[in-house]
Order: structure tokens, then sequence, then C-alpha cells
């Protein structure tokens, strides 16, 4: 499989993951219209810690799926045997836990009085968790067409309902043009529940996706369950895990932290971090690029790994991934004063705009490392990817409980910048000396840090011309263009070689 292939296969899967976050992106000034910070941080809060439980459930199969997976006809069909009984085997006992215990789970969380909304997140889990293998298959066969079509009318759904509760409900309500709904919208919809609604929307449009995926579960029977197979994938899967757990702690523990940790009272806690949330989504951007590339490289990186020039294709994906996102990075911050007001409907969610470039750069440096961190997945060594993942999450959760109390949310931004920095160059330094890659690191490193100093010039720009929106964007435009022809001069030969 070509670079040329894996591009469009990226292509496939990044629109899925764009036009998904782009409509998601309408429920952000949705959302932050329609709700107090406060309020929302109780989506912020909750669906992080969904994705915490998530990897427990999931105990990340679809990647030891991957690596058994690809050996041949026959190993596929065992090695996803294995894979879906296990996660339906986890699923069933971990959601019924969840389930009993949602109460004290939602009051350790801080939000007991919301242990209904809990319980719908819960479910919501434990659809997603058995989706998780099929989905996998999909990716793994090179179906990503119907991958991406799935995911598409799922998320279609959830923004349609959302849409449905949130925007229209309330404006028929008091439109006599809507009367003849009246009866019916006064029966389906409360004022009082408007984060309810959230839920409500993810759990139907997800449980559509299930459904869609579900005639590959009824193809699966007990008796071709292979115990061998799956001692041999749950022991790969376990360190990856803790990896999974570590980055979701780097990720969510921030959020989770907040309103403890702030040195405000409880509300006041909540809406900084519904203001310190709701800026976070605007690095979705980037963020999104890397999960498209990732739902195509996983299992490209594991066919690759039998070819001669298998280190020199590592090494080539890495590149251009770095480039995309460099370019990323500073297409969102130059274009940031458009951005800003469609998003952030209230200007009370503006104050956190200078954690954008903070979480962008740091999200870039977390892409880098999923990229270097092949090694450890394809030399069976992922206890290596638990070691420099714990290491993250121990810098993140310490580093936190000091500096978020002193200096807000700005600090924790900055601690995302640096956990992520680290375990990139940790994983390199490591994976130099195990499985050593030819990455072209000084030219990498050359291109990222050009792109900071663009965005720096562009900041520059902006003070010289008092906050003239128009004439800011022209020259952001002209920044970007010099900037996408400095990369285009200096790589045209291997665009054109692999592309």
């Amino acid at each position: 499989m070509s670079l040329k292939k894996l591009a469009g296969e990226t292509a496939i899967y990044g629109l899925s993951s764009i036009v998904g976050r782009i409509l998601n992106f309408v429920l952000v000034p949705l959302y932050t219209a329609a709700l107090p910070p406060g309020d929302y941080s109780i989506v912020l809060n909750l669906f992080p810690f969904a994705g915490i439980v998530m990897v427990f459930f999931t105990h990340r199969m679809e990647l030891a799926y991957f690596r058994f997976g690809t050996e041949n006809q026959q190993e596929e069909h065992r090695s996803f045997n294995a894979a879906i009984f296990s996660v339906i085997f986890s699923t069933a006992i971990l959601g019924l836990l969840a389930l009993v215990f949602s109460s004290t789970i939602s009051g350790w969380l801080g939000y007991l009085e919301y242990s209904n909304l809990f319980r719908i997140l819960m479910v919501i889990v434990i659809i997603d968790a058995l989706s998780e293998i099929p989905y996998a298959k999909l990716r793994l066969e090179q179906r990503p067409i119907r991958f991406a079509t799935i995911r598409l009318t799922t998320i279609g759904l959830n923004i349609g309902l959302n849409l449905f509760f949130l925007l229209f409900c309330p404006y028929a309500l008091q439109s006599d043009a809507w009367s003849f709904l009246h009866p019916f919208l006064n029966l389906v919809y409360n004022e009082e529940a408007l984060v309810a609604y959230i839920f409500i929307s993810n759990l139907i449009g997800n449980s559509i996706g299930f459904l869609l995926l579900s005639p590959t579960l009824f193809r699966i029977r007990w008796r071709e369950f292979d115990l061998a197979i799956w001692k041999k994938m749950f022991r790969y899967a376990l360190p990856l895990l803790v990896v999974g757990i570590s980055y979701l702690l780097n990720e969510t523990f921030d959020r989770l932290a907040m309103p403890r940790l702030l040195a405000g009272t409880l509300e006041e806690n909540k809406i900084q971090l519904g203001i310190y949330g709701a800026c976070y989504k605007l690095t979705m951007f980037l963020t999104l690029f890397t999960q498209a590339f990732r739902y195509g490289a996983e299992p490209f990186f594991f066919r690759q790994k039998t070819a001669e020039n298998a280190k020199e294709i590592y090494a080539n994906v890495a590149k251009f991934f770095s480039i995309i996102g460099a370019i990323g990075f500073l297409s969102v911050l130059l274009y940031l004063d458009i951005l800003k007001p469609l998003f952030l409907r209230q200007e009370i969610y503006w104050e956190g705009i200078g954690v954008v470039p903070i979480l962008l750069l740091a999200n870039l440096f977390l892409g880098i490392y999923y990229n270097l961190s092949i090694w450890y997945k394809l030399t069976d060594q992922t206890k290596w990817g638990a070691y420099i993942s714990i290491f993250g999450a121990v810098l993140t959760v310490v580093l936190n409980i000091i500096f978020l109390p002193i200096f807000g949310y700005f600090a924790a931004a900055w601690i995302t910048f640096l956990c992520y920095f680290m375990m990139m160059v940790v994983s390199y330094w490591l994976g130099q000396r195990k499985y050593s890659v030819p990455y072209e690191v000084r030219k990498i490193t050359f291109y990222i840090v050009v792109a900071v100093a663009m965005y720096g010039l562009s900041e520059w720009v902006r003070s010289s011309l008092n906050e003239n929106l128009w004439g800011i964007l022209g020259v952001n435009t002209l920044i970007l263009l010099l900037y996408l022809s400095f990369i285009y001069e200096r790589e045209k030969k291997a665009i054109r070689q692999f592309f």
C-alpha cells in the first residue's frame, strides 16, 4: 500500500471526521449561546470521563486485532472473534457495575444531582464499546467509505436531534405558525432539561450507528472463540490499555480537576472550566486530522512491517504528517479572528482564547508522537508504550495539582504542551535505540519553527493594523500562502514522487 493510497484513505476518514467535526462545531455556538459556562461544564466534564471508562471497556483490543489480524486471512478471522468476544465480556461486566454504582460515581465527580445523565452516558459508552471492533474491521479491510458513511449517519442524527431540542423546540413553542405541533412539543420538551437533551441526542445517534454495524456481530459464533489467540492478543494489548488510560488522563485530567483545584468557589471554577473547554474546542481542527490519520495509519503500519523499505516509508509518513500538521496549526491561528466569534457566541468565552496557540502546538506534538510510537507496536514491546504514557500522566497530574490553583487554566494548557513534547522526545530517543527509523528530525523541526515564526509575524502585523479585521485577514492570507509556497519549493520532488 503506497503513501498515495494511505493519503487517499486518510482523506476519506478525514472527510467523515472533518464533516463530523464541522457539524459538531455547529453545536459549540449552540451550546455556548444556550448554556451558561456552569451548565456547559457538565458536558465538558462527564464526556471526558466517559472516554476514560471506554478504554477499560475495549482494553485496546482493536490494536491487538490489527497486530495479529494482518498475518493472513485465517489469523484475521481468529483475531476478530477473540477481540469481539473479549470486548463483549468486559462491556457486560463493567457496564453493569457502572450502572449499579452510577450515583456514587456521579457524586464523586461533583454531579450527584445529574446521576440520571451519568446513567445515559454509561449506556452510550456500552454502545460505543460494542461498536469499536466492527469499526476496526472496516479499517483493516480498507473499507473507509462504509466506515465514513456509518460515522456520518451517527453524527448527523446527533446534530439533528441537538438542533431539534435546543433550537427548534423553544422557537416553535413561541411561534403561532407552529401551533399545530405544540401538543407534541410540550410532551417531549422541557426548558429545564437542556443539558439532558445533549446526552439523549448522543444516545439515539450512537444507537443507530450500532444497528448499522450489527450485521458484523451477527456473523460471529461462540464456538469459534480461540483462547490461545486471545491470550496472545491480551498480553499485547494490556500495556496499550495503560497507554490509553494515561493518554486520557493527559487529555482530560485538567478538566476533571478544575472544579476542585482552581482557586475560586465551585461555581466559579465550573465557569472557568466552561471557558477553557470551549476554547479547547478550537484545537479540534488539528485533532480531527490526527484522528483521521490514525484511522488509516494504524492498520497501514502493520501491513507495511514486512516491506523491504518499511522504515523509509515510516519516515516519509512522519514527515508529511508533520508538514500538514504545521499547516493546520498556522491556518487555525491566522483565521482565529473569524473562528472566535463564530463558535464562541458569548464574549465571556473569549477571555480564554490565549490557550489556543499553546494547545494547538501541544496537539501537533501528540500527532508526531503517534508516528514515532510505532516502534514498540511493531516489535511487540508495548510495555515501553506504557512506561512513556505513565511518565506523561504523572507529569500531567503532579504539575496540574501544583500549578492549577496558582495560574488557573493557562497552567493546564502549558502542562499539556510540556507533557506531549516530552513524550514525543522520549519516544524518539528510545525508538532510535530499539527500532531505528531515519526520521528527518531537523527538517521537521525547521518546518514547525518556521510555522511558529509566521504566527509571530502575524501577531506583530496585528499590532500595527490597529485591529483592522479585513487588513489582518488579508495579511494573514498572504502569510499562509508564503508558508505553503515555502513548503512546496522544499518538498516538491517528494510530493511528486509519492502523491
